[in-house]
């Protein structure tokens, strides 16, 4: 059914919105896509803040007038799937990259960045730029590379983390679910202090020193707390480990076994 002359305005209004608030744009010929393949990336998608929208190419062209991404125009041929990525530029290059390797029928046409026009063989130029978690894990790890007593993990799957520990003094933690839980107790349990954001937690630490590792849960926050634990003495890091293991051994076996069993 054809779409009214109002209609057509409508999608080209808000796809022009979207545009313009976009970093990045990846175009694909997803016509071979199974319906539950497509729906798949779509809540993939919507999951990563990645807008994913099938728009007809008139329309695209009429949208991008103006925006950086009216440079596209000549691959604009044919059905095109168009995600376009926000806050972290790589995002929506990660996902159609992945989709492409396992969807034979998903093929990459072109993307665009800063106004410039690249083929869709060149998604790597988008795909391996670091996440903003990346990048600011890449500068915390910089900026206290001096302090030996602070050393920074990333998301370490749980069978890896007990290797990965053993000489550290300070872990973080700031994921709400899964990883962030399991590892609190890992860590705890051999002797390390954590950074964390579940109140949850408030428990395992002296109360006097619960403001000096609990954060907020942002990446300003998080350094804030990390920048004054340099006051600690190394009596006062004793205490907060002693105190957290023994808080951990009047916990049952039985107990923490089901708390893990509860999130992973």
């Amino acid at each position: 059914m054809a779409l009214s002359k109002s209609e057509k305005e409508k999608i080209v209004t808000e796809v022009k919105e979207v545009a313009s608030n976009a970093s990045s744009l990846v175009i694909s010929d997803a016509r071979g896509l199974k319906v539950s393949e497509l729906s798949e990336i779509r809540t993939k998608a919507n999951q990563s803040g990645i807008h994913i929208q099938v728009i007809k190419n008139s329309l695209a062209k009429l949208a991008f007038e103006g925006t950086d991404f009216g440079c596209s125009d000549e691959v604009l041929f044919g059905p095109s799937l168009f995600a376009f990525s926000f806050e972290e530029p790589g995002a929506a290059a990660k996902l159609l990259k992945t989709y492409a390797n396992n969807f034979d029928e998903l093929e990459i046409k072109a993307l665009v960045v800063e106004g410039q026009l690249l083929d869709g063989s060149q998604i790597d130029i988008l795909a391996k730029l670091p996440s903003k978690d990346e990048a600011y894990f890449e500068g915390l790890k910089l900026k206290y590379a001096s302090n030996e007593n602070i050393k920074f993990l990333g998301s370490v799957p749980h069978k890896n983390l007990i290797n990965k520990i053993s000489k550290l003094s300070f872990h973080i933690n700031n994921t709400e679910q899964g990883f962030f839980d399991k590892s609190v107790l890992e860590t705890m349990s051999h002797g390390l202090i954590n950074f964390y954001s579940n109140s949850d937690y408030d428990e395992l630490l002296p109360e006097k020193y619960v403001d000096k590792f609990k954060f907020d849960g942002t990446s300003e926050s998080l350094s804030n707390k990390i920048s004054n634990i340099g006051n600690l003495k190394e009596h006062e890091i004793n205490e907060i480990i002693n105190y957290s293991q023994s808080k951990l051994e009047k916990q049952s076996v039985n107990n923490l076994v089901e708390r893990v069993l509860a999130i992973i």
